[in-house]
């Protein structure tokens, strides 16, 4: 005989009498039954007619916990059972027993809160969370800044400068005394963490220097910083200044106190990233540059993350600025400065067995546009660095943008060249 028919009509689900219908406990448009009776079972849903096997399924034909629903003869049709009772019996816990959802998907969330599957306070407290600028739940125990979980205060709001991160920049601010310390933050367990050896130290010229020190989670380190390489020191201190100079002093006598090398100096004109800015001074640094001159309109500020590029040596080594970099340099040849820029066109100088034989300046341009032609227009010479790679040749491509070089990379291609 032919089975049972099952159908919707006006948001109800109907059946022949008789018939014992299992529902699917899912929202109204994607609600499934199974009608059950001595005919045999069949499953019907609004895109699926029949399921051999007798077992409840989705229309997406994946299994479901299914409940009974049983028949109402006063009532025209079948209704679910929903009532109080049996939604709490058939609702899902938590390991506390609670009903608060900690754990599942959204939807599972979402649909405990829905059916009265405990008092889904999970979304409520992530709303509360959002609202007082809490990234994340708050951790169990005491936080670094002294405050009761969930006070929603993390290192971030109680810093008193700017947040320092890395070994080499740490120390490198504890001992060069060039900033205001303020607190030392720790990770509690290095394991894993690289360049152990450097926190013990790190710690010892805090002390010397009498600061606060407090050890604190990865977690919170992790947040303060964005999750940068930290290496599990973080140090709350002032930042640091630029250096103004407007003026070159006369080369003459610069390369009398010099001695018997001529000085040089590095001029990065509107350098973007902090990156290639904390690349660039830590090369100057290691080379023995004389001094660093920045443009202060479209640099990269002398951020964190600028330190944490040079190593450290942005902590050693000050930058200089000027609000004009055409004017300061004309006004430097003009004291008797060599003033050579940067670049890669054809009709530029090989940078091959130059040196500097008296004071220079090196100009080096932004990273994607170069020298400006009003700083061009300044220099005495361009200097360009000659490509080894071969050509394109038959079955060959020539990469996209390897036809130059990174401004650090070849800042210190050229510093080398020009100290000899």
């Amino acid at each position: 005989m032919k089975p049972p028919s099952l159908w919707a009509r006006g948001g109800r689900l109907c059946c022949q009498p008789g018939l014992q219908v299992i529902w699917q406990r899912r929202p109204l448009c994607l609600q499934n039954v199974r009608c059950a009776s001595s005919y045999g079972s069949s499953i019907r849903s609004p895109n699926r007619s029949s399921d051999r096997g007798g077992q409840g399924r989705d229309v997406d034909g994946l299994d479901r916990d299914q409940s009974n629903i049983q028949h109402n003869s006063n009532s025209s049709g079948w209704r679910p059972d929903l009532s109080e009772e049996t939604l709490q019996r058939r609702a899902p816990r938590d390991s506390w027993g609670d009903g608060a959802w900690d754990r599942g998907s959204t939807r599972e969330r979402q649909r405990g809160g829905r059916q009265g599957g405990g008092n889904n306070n999970w979304g409520r407290e992530r709303r509360e969370g959002r609202e007082r600028g809490q990234r994340w739940a708050p951790r169990d125990g005491p936080s670094a800044s002294g405050n009761s979980p969930g006070s929603g205060r993390t290192l971030r709001d109680v810093l008193q400068g700017e947040a320092l991160y890395g070994v080499n920049p740490v120390l490198g601010a504890l001992q060069a005394l060039r900033r205001e310390v303020h607190t030392l933050y720790v990770q509690e367990t290095t394991e894993g963490t690289k360049k152990k050896e450097g926190i013990p130290q790190a710690v010892a010229a805090m002390k010397e220097r009498g600061g606060s020190i407090q050890y604190v989670s990865k977690h919170e380190l992790n947040l303060v910083t964005d999750n940068k390489p930290h290496q599990g020191l973080v140090l709350d201190c002032s930042p640091l200044e630029w250096e103004p100079l407007e003026e070159f002093p006369d080369a003459d006598s610069v390369a009398r106190i010099e001695g018997s090398r001529p000085p040089v100096w590095l001029a990065l004109d509107e350098i973007g990233d902090p990156q290639n800015l904390g690349a660039a001074v830590r090369v100057a640094y290691f080379l023995g540059v004389a001094g660093v001159l920045c443009c202060v309109r479209n640099s990269a500020p002398l951020s964190p993350a600028v330190s944490k590029a040079s190593a450290g040596a942005l902590e050693w080594m000050p930058l200089h600025a000027c609000r004009s970099m055409p004017r300061t340099l004309s006004r430097a040849a003009e004291c008797g400065w060599h003033v050579v820029g940067a670049g890669g066109e054809a009709d530029a100088q090989t940078c091959r067995g130059v040196t500097a034989d008296r004071p220079t300046i090196l100009v080096m341009g932004n990273e994607g546009r170069g020298l400006r032609p009003v700083v061009r227009r300044v220099c005495a010479a361009v200097l360009r660095i000659d490509s080894g790679a071969a050509g394109p040749g038959p079955g060959r491509h020539q990469p996209i943008g390897v036809d130059s070089l990174n401004v650090s990379v070849a800042t210190g291609i050229l510093l080398h060249q020009l100290l000899g």
